[in-house]
Parts: C-alpha cells; structure tokens; sequence
C-alpha cells in the first residue's frame, strides 16, 4: 500500500462531551463550569483523511458506508478537517473548501454547502479549520480568516455572540485579512491562534476558560464578553514554534521543547495533574517535539520519540488499554500524560480517535469508530462510550509504509 501522511481533525460535539466530564467533575473535584453547547450531526465530526506520497488525497469515516479510505482529490500537499467542513492545498498552492457552509465557512461568498471542492485562494501555505470558520495563510504570510466570528475568532475587532445564524456585519463567507507575518496558525473551538515569523504567539476568541492563556476567564455564555474574550490578536508568549488548540484549551511548544498548556481542564486534558482550568500557560514536559490537542484529549511526542496522551478517555482514545466508565459509571479521564509508545514519529488528534505514525512508517489508529473513522473496515453500535466490538483502546497497527 502506498505510504501515507494521516491526518485527523475533527471538532467535538461539545455539549454531550461537557456533559460527561461535568458528572465526573461533580462527584470528584467540585463543581465546574458546564458551557452550553450545540447538539449537530455527530457524524460529521468522525471523519478521517490521508495524503499519499503522491498526492492523492483520502476520505473516510464519515458514516458506516465509508470505513475505508476512499480517493477524493489528486496533487494535495496539505489537508484540514473542521467541525462540518474540510479543506486542501494543492501542490501549486491552490486552496480548496467543501462541506457545510451556513456560516460562510467555505469562503467562496455564499452560504451554500458543497458536496464538491471549491477553490478558493491561490498561494496558500498552509490552512487550519476550526467548528464554523477556517484560516489560511498565504506564501507571503499574510494570515486570513473567514466563517463564524460570534466570539472574535478572527481578530479583526469585530464580534456578535451568535454562532447559529451568519451576520453580514460581522462573519464573512469570503477570506478576511487579519495580520501580516504570520507562520503558524491554527482554530480551535471558537478560538484562534497564530505565531509570527519571529516566534510570537498571538491568540485571540473565545476565552471562557482561560485558553487565550492571557490571565482572564469566564464571562456569559454564548456571547462576546468584552475584556474576557478577545477579538483582536495579543501576545501571549515567546519563542514559540509550534502552537495546537483543542476545542477549549491550548497548547506551544517553546525553541527549547517545553510544552506549556492552558484552557479548559475538566478532562484532565491539560495534563497537570489537577482538573482545574489554568488561565496562563502552564510547562508539564520538556523535550516536546511535537504536540496535537483533540475535542478533551492531548497527545505530545518528545524528542527521543515516546508518545504521551492524556486527558478524556470514554472510548479508549488515550490508547492505554482502558476506555468507557468505572463502575459507577463515570468515564474514564488521565490528568497526567501516559506513555503510550515508543519511537512515535508524529501523532494526530480527532474528537473521541487518535493516530500516530512511528519512525518505521507503521500508521498506528485507535478510540471511538462509531463512524468508521478507524479506517480499519468496521462500524460501531455506539458513540462516545467504548464499544469493544468495534472501537480500540489500544494502537491498532493499520498499514506500513505511512510517510510523516
């Protein structure tokens, strides 16, 4: 089988997910803060994509149909997946858009959905979904963003609290310029991210639970708070080289391979050892190469290549043998980073599933395949609970020859 580079982004059904972690929160650690989410078509948030040596990109998992990678586009460089829509680059910097498209996430200035690629901008380096709106940053680093804007996520100082309904003052279905320099960007929940040429972490959005990591939180749920949330770019930290949102926490890594998290931590997803949400950034490890942050789970590779995973384990996505609930029925969580494998080459977070490439080129994938996203043929009966019939809470080894 052709080598393959795995990549897996999905947003997180965020008020099932909540809920979970609320009761375990609850009956442990005190009461938390239960934001208020969005029920959507959970299917939607399962998908999977590769890119092989050649080019060619594949789909899977977004339903039972589709257990298996299947081709989609040819001469892909790069690919993102969001909370209902995807993205690619192509090899002669073309940016292509497909799926839902009622908050103008598609940028290709309407509101219609695609069940087709779209192309979009040309020149593109690099590109980043997040739920509702998607980011990308063009050859000359000039840093755009379009979708979704309720909580400020694209730092162009406008914001109105509505994420159901698109507002022609202050979303936009076409890219918007949002700063110049930029290397790095990535979309989380409904924040945002993006490091400058000089190694400077500007972040900006939603800040409910401290994941701007500026020192602030809280606020109203379900609207731009202003000083809490932020709808223009700040400084965060320095001498970042990498940065990864999950859906309500953060996480860098700093030139000398500390990796600091912040945000939410209701999971255990910030991996400190506690449950409680951090505001500023907090180091847990040293050595890091490489980190990715999933719906409440994280994962971090070190520089001699072990792979550590922490946080939200209900279907076995921490890959440690565990997943599900105890016997009193709460899920299972790790507020500490578990050493999962050994010469780990990279790693990639979805909602409830988790994949890693080690240095042998073996692609290794395991958590919930409610939708098929495993990619290994099957389909579960269950979603966000551990099905041993179908999901894996281990790393199930898939196919050789995967290049990272």
């Amino acid at each position: 089988m052709k080598k393959m580079f795995i990549f897996l982004l999905a947003t997180i059904s965020c008020f099932y997910l909540l809920t979970f972690c609320f009761r375990h929160n609850d009956q442990n650690e005190g009461s938390v803060r239960l934001r208020a989410g969005k029920v959507v078509q959970m299917a939607r948030y399962n998908d999977s994509a590769a890119i092989t040596e050649d080019g060619t990109l594949y789909v899977w998992g977004d339903s039972c149909s589709d257990t298996v990678p299947e081709k989609f586009m040819d001469n892909v460089v790069s690919v993102s997946l969001g909370g209902a829509h995807s993205a690619a680059v192509t090899t002669d910097g073309d940016l292509y858009t497909w799926g839902y498209n009622d908050n103008g996430q598609l940028g290709d200035g309407t509101n219609d959905d695609s069940s087709t690629p779209v192309k979009i901008m040309e020149n593109v380096a690099s590109v980043s979904l997040g739920e509702y709106n998607s980011a990308a940053i063009t050859k000359d680093g000039t840093l755009y963003i379009w979708g979704d804007n309720a909580y400020g996520q694209f730092g162009n100082g406008k914001s109105d609290g509505d994420d159901l309904n698109f507002d022609e003052e202050t979303d936009s279905n076409v890219p918007v310029k949002i700063m110049d320099d930029a290397a790095y960007v990535s979309i989380g929940g409904n924040h945002s991210a993006a490091i400058t040429t000089n190694g400077s972490l500007y972040m900006w959005g939603d800040n409910y639970y401290g994941q701007l990591g500026n020192g602030g939180s809280g606020g109203s749920l379900g609207q731009f708070d202003k000083g809490i949330d932020n709808n223009k770019p700040m400084k965060i930290m320095d001498n970042v080289i990498s940065v990864s949102l999950g859906y309500y926490h953060s996480a860098a890594i700093t030139a000398d391979g500390d990796l600091y998290v912040w945000g939410a931590n209701y999971c255990g997803q910030l991996g400190n050892g506690t449950f409680e949400d951090s505001s500023t950034p907090v180091k847990i490890m040293e050595d890091v190469a490489s980190v990715s942050l999933g719906g409440a789970h994280s994962a971090a590779i070190t520089k001699s290549g072990s792979l550590y995973v922490w946080g939200y384990n209900v279907a076995g996505q921490l890959g440690n043998g565990e997943g599900g609930t105890d016997e009193d029925g709460r899920p299972l969580m790790s507020e500490e980073p578990i050493k999962i494998m050994d010469n780990a080459a990279s790693v990639s977070l979805g909602d409830y599933h988790s994949a890693a490439i080690t240095t042998d080129g073996s692609l290794y994938t395991w958590g919930d395949n409610y939708c098929g996203q495993l990619g290994n043929g099957s389909c579960g009966d269950e979603y966000m609970t551990f099905d041993e019939g179908t999901d894996s809470n281990v790393p199930v080894k898939i196919m050789d020859n995967a290049a990272y």
